[in-house]
């Protein structure tokens, strides 16, 4: 499953500060922090959870054309 990641933080109280902003501009986006196990120290903001690649791709392409991270990226992580 792939997962958009729109940024990437050092800290879990940074990155939840920006999924509490971009949810409440873009709530349809549903970000969350994710944790990945292959980059301890590392917050993730991820755009609408686990997802099929092509989903995952779609998502990344609005993300970026509602300017809410021109730099959205698709990664799939083992969970």
């Amino acid at each position: 499953m792939w997962r958009v990641i729109a940024y990437t933080y050092r800290t879990h109280s940074a990155a939840q500060h920006k999924v509490d902003q971009v949810n409440r501009t873009n709530p349809e986006l549903a970000a969350t922090v994710f944790t990945p196990r292959e980059k301890k120290g590392y917050y993730l903001v991820a755009l609408g959870g686990r997802m099929p690649r092509d989903a995952a791709l779609r998502l990344q392409k609005k993300a970026r054309a509602e300017r809410v991270a021109h730099d959205a990226y698709i990664q799939n992580y083992l969970d």
